[in-house]
């Protein structure tokens, strides 16, 4: 058999079985990267902006709701939810979105941030 002086001839079967090394752990790294990407993604709990479609037809009322369904709101977590609750609880209910800056932790923007979500109830405006 002649072959042309242009030919490669084959690799060393070292350095095949380096390559075929090489390429092996290039691909179990693309796929921990995706694994690892599809995993986040999946982990990644309900982000507060996909509830606002809702939040123009189903306000929540500051002087109903319970600590778990006011920490779902954007700008609230479980502790402010809570001093909702006690103020409401001590003062009796709200009569306006605004009282909200009477709660310890509570100001303009969050209140900002609130206002398309909560009521006060048919007492008052939101």
């Amino acid at each position: 058999m002649v072959t042309s002086p242009s030919a490669h001839p084959p690799a060393p079967p070292e350095r095949a079985s380096t390559m075929k090394h090489a390429t092996l752990a290039l691909a179990t790294l693309l796929l921990l990267m995706l694994v690892l990407a599809a995993w986040t993604t999946w982990q990644r709990p309900l982000a507060r902006a996909d509830l606002h479609p809702v939040a123009t037809q189903v306000r929540i009322d500051l002087n109903q709701a319970d600590a778990v369904t006011l920490a779902l709101l954007p700008g609230l977590g479980k502790s402010l939810a809570l001093r909702i609750i006690a103020r409401r609880e001590e003062h009796g209910p709200y009569r306006s979105v605004d009282d909200l800056a009477a709660v310890k932790g509570i100001g303009a923007m969050t209140i900002a941030k609130l206002r398309p979500y909560v009521t006060c109830g048919k007492t008052a405006e939101p």
